[in-house]
């Protein structure tokens, strides 16, 4: 499965495209006289643009996290709340091998960065347990949501 942060690009990218070809054909139909500092502009624009859409169609907005129970090593529950763009909130039950000592932040933040609306369809859809591979310090951590 594609990562957010690729997802993210495609968005970016595909809105630069639009849009340059876009303004192009209308610089061109309508005799505009055409600087190369307007190209700044619609980068910026679609750059903000991208980001918004990426975040919308595929993206995964944390709400809250909290850890469940004791700190313990090996197991540690956690509960998720968190929107697909504008949808209602969704509420999920996970562990995680917690070896590392990450916190409550830096969880919320792996999954904002690493996780797609994709990858927690089917979990939220039929109740099947979902793992997701998330990068942290060049270490996989190996997520389950339930």
């Amino acid at each position: 499965m594609k990562t957010r942060k690729s997802l993210k690009n495609n968005y970016i990218y595909s809105t630069l495209a639009i849009l340059t070809v876009i303004f192009i054909f209308f610089a061109v139909y309508l005799n505009w006289n055409v600087r190369w500092y307007y190209f700044i502009f619609i980068f910026i624009f679609a750059y903000k643009l991208g980001d918004f859409l990426s975040l919308y169609f595929a993206g995964v907005n944390v709400s809250s996290l909290v850890f469940l129970g004791d700190y313990d090593i090996t197991h540690q529950d956690f509960i998720i709340e968190f929107q697909f763009g504008f949808s209602p909130m969704f509420s999920l039950h996970g562990y995680f091998d917690n070896s590392l000592g990450l916190k409550e932040a830096d969880l919320s933040l792996m999954i904002y960065n690493n996780v797609t609306k994709q990858m927690l369809l089917p979990t939220i859809k039929s109740g099947v347990l979902q793992t997701v591979i998330l990068p942290y310090r060049k270490e996989n951590i190996y997520v389950n949501f339930e």
